[in-house]
């Protein structure tokens, strides 16, 4: 149930927009990969990460998506039906 939840609040921020490029987590990389490819579709307001796992114990990352204030929708990676919210932060319109 879970897991369903977490696709449907990705999808719904996917479909949405997105939004301000948050600290990387610790353990983070902060260039960003040669494989990133653009979905096409424009952030809100929001920012936000999503990693995919292979597998329901969440524990080998396969992709990530992501977006931030106004630009495009980012992926690298796979999707899989195995998610996992990294960050959420709205995005400062001063």
């Amino acid at each position: 149930m879970k897991t369903i939840a977490g696709v449907l609040f990705v999808a719904g921020l996917c479909f949405a927009g997105c939004a301000t490029e948050p600290e990387p987590e610790a353990g983070e990389s902060t260039s960003t990969s040669s494989q990133d490819v653009s979905t096409g579709v424009r952030c809100s307001d929001k920012s936000w990460k999503v990693n995919f796992y292979s597998d329901a114990t969440l524990t080998t990352v396969v992709g990530t998506m992501s977006c931030v204030c106004f630009q495009l929708e980012q992926q690298t990676g796979a999707q899989s039906n195995f998610t996992s919210l990294v960050f959420e932060r709205t995005c400062s319109l001063d």
